[in-house]
């Protein structure tokens, strides 16, 4: 309740919001077409006034969705998109600041096959908290990874080969972005948003991701003009599909990264939020 204090003390007016696993289940199990299709009105008006965001995952159950209707899923998705693309171009703007982290629980803790105080320590690592100086720490990062982005600035083409995977994107024209903790957070990786057009090839992710509660493996998909034209999943495929479906978007290669963290030694199977 730190941050919920401070922003009290600095003359801010603060709302926290409770998201829970059981009423995510509980509305996706018996909440009809109109009840998915709605967002509520205040929703909104609060995505236009507030000037920052916290979010801290915290997850007692990752898995509490796994049984969800992957059509109600997207629907639901479907509908809250408007306020996502608000978020993200008032973000683009600087009219709203925002930042996400992770409280290590013991589900994630489940997730990366660690104990609770093995997780601890690797996210506190991978977000530099060990260190005598965290914030001197970050600013070297920012610098090294500065090197990078001015080094891919210059580059117009990324190939991308591995078992599985070879894959070809333009970068030409398109602006790198250092991430160096001020957002996301552990962060670390530099990023850009590949020419819509022009990923082809192949590409494998040996490792599961999780998302809105589902665990899907072995994903692989082909490009073809940017576009996705194949996907395939050892472990809950129609939920990709059903992703992929959402929009046109959906199915275009949105963004291009390289994560830089050395904190973070290994890949432990944590959602996407």
């Amino acid at each position: 309740m730190r941050s919920y204090r401070q922003t009290l003390e600095r003359g801010g007016h603060p709302w926290p919001t409770l998201d829970l696993e059981e009423t995510q289940e509980l509305f996706l199990r018996y909440a009809a077409a109109a009840q998915l299709d709605y967002v509520a009105p205040f929703l909104h008006r609060a995505m236009e006034e507030i000037d920052a965001s916290i979010s801290v995952w915290a997850e007692s159950n990752t898995k509490a969705l796994s049984q969800a209707d992957p059509g109600k899923q997207s629907r639901r998705a479907a509908a809250l998109k408007p306020l996502f693309d608000r978020f993200l171009s008032r973000a683009a703007s600087g009219d709203l600041r925002w930042v996400e982290t992770i409280h290590p629980t013991q589900a994630f803790a489940q997730d990366a096959e660690m104990s609770l105080a093995e997780f601890e320590d690797f996210v506190y690592r991978a977000c530099r908290a060990d260190e005598a100086d965290p914030i001197a720490a970050w600013r070297e990062v920012s610098a090294r990874q500065q090197g990078l982005v001015d080094f891919l600035q210059r580059c117009s083409a990324i190939r991308v080969v591995a078992e599985g995977t070879d894959l070809t994107l333009s970068v030409a024209g398109r602006t790198w972005e250092n991430r160096d903790g001020r957002m996301n957070f552990p962060d670390g990786e530099v990023f850009t948003g590949p020419v819509e057009s022009s990923a082809n090839g192949e590409i494998r992710f040996s490792y599961p991701a999780c998302l809105y509660g589902r665990e899907v493996e072995d994903v692989r998909l082909s490009f073809r003009d940017g576009r996705v034209v194949k996907a395939t999943a050892a472990k809950n495929e129609a939920f990709l599909h059903e992703m992929l479906a959402l929009d046109e978007g959906a199915k275009r290669l949105g963004e291009f990264a390289l994560g830089t963290n050395p904190g973070i030694t290994k890949c432990p199977n944590l959602p996407v939020f």
